[in-house]
């Protein structure tokens, strides 16, 4: 089992079940009771997202959450945070400090990763003593986890942030009552409670938090996999293990981007140089997928796939650029926009600067 290590400092650092979380010192404590409750769990990080959120847009707390499959690095983060990736021999530096709610990135091939605060200076980092965390709740200025050989730390600046998915867009500030507030689904916690704990013996619950090879998949309750049903979430390819409902997961359509990322279609899904939307209704809240664009030859929000009944719809969004599609055996052609179009597994869609992505089903 590889495990966790923290430094001393004022900020909450939550780590069980291959997740990591950076908050600010004024948490609530029992936001990380909760937050620390659904890790064991093994909820996914839309879940962690709400607890620390309370379901709401306005007024969000800094923080940093990360979610360790494999070489595999889920991460969201917001405000004065800044997560490091060890990947391709470097460390990646990503922070969110551009936007107003958070963003969200998916990095494979990875072999470690960190979490600290923007005011924690690399030299901070590099000297300050580490104590081991396999699961538990503390003070803390940052905490980090290696799986293989750390590369060193960026010289000067920072690498150039990649492309990220942004949470809902609130500068109309229209978006408040877009997100299900599940507070009260997490129980109430007594007013009392105000430690912070680690687990040093085994309680009879689940086992430490192991970051070795794991397959990603919790079997849920009805009631929580309802509650997905209602939130935004991210959907990579999940390998199935002995642990899976099988029975739970229906057959969902997805598209694959030529970075080889996998996005479910169970909702909405609008693609983009910085995708956003202002106000949507809980069961057409949809995702926000950021793809890279230097020529900004891709639009902010250039186009959406839904699905239709059994079809799957591409809509130009009235792009400057346009929409290519390209079915199979067929030349390219390009959408007329605004007007959705039915589009078969196996097409091939082209927002432009190489940025494509394959109409698939998943099993």
């Amino acid at each position: 089992m590889i495990t966790p290590e923290y430094q001393a400092g004022d900020w909450n650092v939550v780590v069980a079940e291959g997740c990591l979380a950076l908050l600010p010192a004024d948490t609530d404590p029992r936001v990380l009771r909760r937050l620390w409750d659904s890790m064991r769990r093994g909820e996914d990080l839309m879940g962690h997202l709400v607890i620390i959120t309370d379901g709401r847009f306005e007024g969000l707390p800094s923080f940093a959450l990360a979610k360790i499959d494999g070489e595999q690095v889920h991460m969201m983060l917001r405000g004065s945070v800044r997560v490091l990736v060890g990947v391709d021999g470097k460390q990646r530096e990503f922070s969110a400090r551009s936007v107003s709610t958070w963003l969200e990135q998916i990095v494979d091939d990875a072999v470690s990763v960190s979490l600290y605060p923007v005011d924690c200076s690399r030299q901070e980092q590099a000297s300050g003593s580490r104590l081991p965390l396999a699961a538990g709740v503390v003070r803390a200025g940052g905490v980090s986890v290696a799986w293989g050989e750390v590369p060193p730390p960026p010289a000067g600046a920072v690498d150039d942030e990649p492309a990220l998915v942004p949470g809902l867009d609130t500068d109309s500030g229209s978006a408040s009552d877009s997100l299900v507030n599940v507070a009260s689904d997490a129980g109430e916690e007594s007013d009392e409670f105000a430690s912070l704990w680690i687990d040093d013996e085994d309680d009879g619950g689940s086992e430490p938090a192991s970051f070795e090879d794991h397959d990603g998949m919790t079997v849920m309750n009805s009631e929580v996999v309802a509650l997905r049903q209602q939130l935004p979430a991210w959907e990579g390819d999940a390998v199935p293990g002995p642990m899976v409902d099988t029975a739970a997961r229906r057959t969902v359509p997805k598209i694959v981007l030529s970075t080889g990322t996998a996005v479910a279609l169970d909702r909405p899904v609008l693609l983009g140089r910085a995708p956003q939307v202002s106000r949507v209704r809980n069961d057409e809240m949809p995702r926000l997928v950021t793809v890279e664009s230097p020529n900004h030859d891709i639009s902010r929000t250039h186009a959406e796939v839904r699905m239709n009944d059994d079809d799957i719809m591409v809509t130009d969004l009235n792009s400057t650029n346009g929409v290519l599609l390209t079915r199979p055996g067929a030349v390219a052609q390009r959408l007329t926009s605004g007007e959705p179009t039915v589009v078969e597994a196996g097409a091939i869609v082209d927002l432009g600067e190489g940025v494509t992505f394959v109409v698939g089903r998943q099993t």
